[in-house]
C-alpha cells in the first residue's frame, strides 16, 4: 500500500507498509531521495488503513501436494495477473515453463510482466504475456532509484487493479518488503524465510534444491498451475531472423559462434584462450568465427578478432536481444561462459558447450537432453590455487567437447 504526503498538490511523502506483523516504515521525499523522517499528515490513496497481516507462514516446496490450488480459492473470475519476473536474462528465460503454466491454467486473464527494461522485447515476444511493465531503473553509479519515480510506478501499479500478484524473483529477498505495494487483491510467491513470510497471502520458500526451472514449476504448481513440460522458450518474430539473415548473408559457413563475456570475472574464461579454440576450431571445420555479446565486451572481442586470422565477423554489441537469439539459432556450434546467451542457445536448441567455474553449479546446468555439453573446472585447493578456477578448463577440453556435440 503506499501513502502519499501532499504539499501544494505534488507528492512530497510516501510511507511504506510492509512486512511480517504489519510493520510499518516511513520515508519522507525530498529532492529525489528518500528519508526516514516521515511527513506529520499522510493521505493513503484509494485504501483502508492497513492492519497486520496475520498471513501465518510460508509453504515449504515438499507440501505443495498437500495444499488446495491456489487460483482456485481466489475470488473469480481472475481476470488481471501481475507477475514479478528474473530480470536477468538466463533466470528469466529459466521461468518461461512456469510462465507457460500459468497461461494454460489462466487461458483468458491479462498476464503483466514486470522486469528490467532489457527484457522487453522478449516480453512482447512472448505467446504467454500480455504486457510488460517495468519499473524505474536505478542509478548507474549509486544503485539507487529515484523516490518520486518509485512513488509513481507503484501508484501506476495501483491503478491496475490487479486480481493477484506473484513473487518470480528468486528469494524475494529484496521484492517482498514491498510487494504489497503493488496492490493487487491477494498477493503469492517466493519468500527466503519461513519466519517471515511478509505481506503473502501465499506465501512458498524458495526451493533449496533441484534445476533453476524446477524451482520456478514449484510456484506455478504450488499456485495450482500444472506443469507443461520444462522446456525453455525464446520467442522469435519473421523481421528478428530477416536481420539475422542480412547480418550474415556474406558470411561463409559453418558459423562458429563464441561468448567471452559475463558478469563476474570468475566466470569468464580466458580471452586468449577463447581465441586459441577459435583458430583451432577455425582450422578443423572452416566456416567463419562469430564474437557474440555485450557493449562492455567491445575490447575482450575486438582483443580475440585480432588473433582470429580466417573469417571473422565481431558482432558484440550491434545488434538487439531478439536478433542476437535470431543469430544463435544459426550457429552450427556455440562457446559459450555461464552466461544468459547460454540459456537462449539451450532454448533454441543450438549445440552448445557451456564453460562453468564450479561442478556444483547445476542451478543452470543445460538440458539433459540434447546438442549441449557442460565443461567445468577441475577439482582445485584454494589454498593453493588463487587465479580464475575456469582457467583450469584447456583448449583441448573445448575442442573434444565440440566434437561431442557435433557427433
Amino acid at each position: 500500500m503506499v501513502a502519499e504526503s501532499l504539499h501544494g498538490g505534488q507528492v512530497t511523502g510516501i510511507e511504506f507498509f510492509c512486512g511480517a506483523g504489519g510493520l510499518s516504515l516511513a520515508f519522507h521525499l525530498a529532492n529525489g531521495k528518500l528519508s526516514r523522517e516521515g511527513p506529520s499528515q499522510l493521505f493513503v490513496k484509494g485504501a483502508q488503513p492497513l492492519s497486520p497481516p496475520g498471513k501465518g507462514t510460508a509453504t515449504q516446496p515438499m507440501d505443495i501436494i498437500e495444499r488446495s490450488a491456489i487460483l482456485d480459492m481466489l475470488p473469480q473470475p481472475i481476470r488481471k495477473v501481475m507477475v514479478l519476473c528474473e530480470s536477468r536474462l538466463g533466470s528469466f528465460l529459466c521461468s518461461s515453463p512456469a510462465i507457460r503454466a500459468l497461461r494454460a491454467a489462466l487461458p483468458t486473464a491479462e498476464l503483466v510482466a514486470v522486469t528490467g527494461e532489457a527484457l522487453r522485447g522478449l516480453v512482447s515476444r512472448s505467446t504467454h504475456l500480455d504486457r510488460f511493465a517495468a519499473p524505474p531503473p536505478p542509478d548507474r553509479a549509486s544503485r539507487a532509484r529515484n523516490a518520486r519515480l518509485l512513488t509513481r510506478f507503484f501508484l501506476d501499479m495501483q491503478e491496475e487493479h490487479f486480481d493477484l500478484a506473484i513473487q518470480m524473483h528468486g528469494y524475494g529477498l529484496q521484492s517482498s518488503p514491498y510487494f504489497s505495494l503493488f496492490g493487487a487483491r491477494a498477493n503469492a510467491g517466493f519468500v527466503g524465510c519461513a519466519d517471515m513470510p511478509g505481506m503473502m497471502d501465499a506465501p512458498l520458500l524458495f526451493p533449496q534444491e533441484g534445476h533453476i526451472v524446477d524451482r520456478f514449476l514449484a510456484l506455478s504448481t504450488y499456485l495450482g498451475a500444472p506443469s507443461c513440460g520444462r522446456h525453455t522458450e525464446f520467442p522469435l518474430f519473421p523481421e528478428d531472423e530477416a536481420e539475422a539473415h542480412l547480418l550474415l548473408a556474406s558470411t561463409p559457413g559453418p558459423l562458429v559462434g563464441i561468448h567471452p563475456g559475463a558478469r563476474s570475472d570468475q566466470r569468464r574464461w580466458n580471452p586468449e584462450r577463447f581465441a586459441q579454440a577459435s583458430v583451432l576450431l577455425q582450422h578443423r571445420f572452416g566456416g567463419t568465427i562469430l564474437i557474440l555479446g555485450e557493449q562492455c565486451d567491445c575490447e575482450v572481442a575486438e582483443g580475440i578478432a585480432s588473433l582470429v586470422h580466417g573469417p571473422c565477423l565481431n558482432l558484440v554489441g550491434k545488434t538487439s536481444l531478439p536478433v542476437l537469439g535470431a543469430i544463435i539459432k544459426k550457429l552450427s556450434v556455440f562457446v559459450t561462459n555461464d552466461t544468459g546467451p547460454a540459456h537462449v542457445a539451450y532454448a533454441l536448441e543450438t549445440p552448445t558447450v557451456t564453460l562453468f567455474a564450479s561442478a556444483t553449479m547445476t542451478l543452470f546446468w543445460p538440458p539433459e537432453r540434447g546438442p549441449y555439453r557442460p565443461l567445468t573446472c577441475e577439482a582445485i585447493d584454494p589454498e593453493r590455487y588463487q587465479g580464475n578456477w575456469l582457467n583450469t578448463i584447456s583448449v583441448p577440453q573445448v575442442l573434444d567437447a565440440v566434437e561431442e556435440v557435433l557427433r
